[in-house]
C-alpha cells in the first residue's frame, strides 16, 4: 500500500470516528440559526420570566428564566421545547442572550 493511500485510509477512518461539530441547521434550508437577541455578559439583570436564547455547544435553544441566584452565578431555564429545567453555572462553556 502506497504512502498517500494509507493516508487517506486513515483520514477516512478519522472522519468516521470523529464527531462532527456542525452549527445547528434549520431544517434542510442550510440557513444558520444564531442569536438574535443581545448579549447578556451579567446575569444578575435577569428576571424569572425573561426570554432568552442559549448558545450550548453548537446549538442554539430557547428558554424563559425560572430563577436566577443573587449573586448572578446561577440560573435555572425552563426550556420552550421540552419544558424541562436545567441549572447553568457561570462558569458553564454556555452563552445567553435576551429575546
Amino acid at each position: 500500500m502506497s504512502t498517500s493511500t494509507s493516508a487517506l485510509r486513515r483520514n477516512r477512518i478519522a472522519k468516521a470516528t470523529t464527531k462532527p461539530r456542525l452549527p445547528h441547521y434549520e431544517d434542510d434550508q442550510m440557513n444558520m440559526l444564531l442569536p438574535q437577541g443581545e448579549y447578556i455578559r451579567d446575569w444578575t439583570r435577569l428576571s424569572p420570566g425573561d426570554r432568552v436564547e442559549l448558545v450550548q455547544d453548537t446549538s442554539l435553544s430557547y428558554a424563559s428564566v425560572d430563577t436566577v441566584a443573587e449573586s448572578g452565578e446561577i440560573v435555572w431555564l425552563l426550556s420552550e421545547a421540552t419544558g424541562q429545567r436545567t441549572l447553568h453555572l457561570a462558569e458553564d462553556p454556555i452563552e445567553l442572550y435576551q429575546r
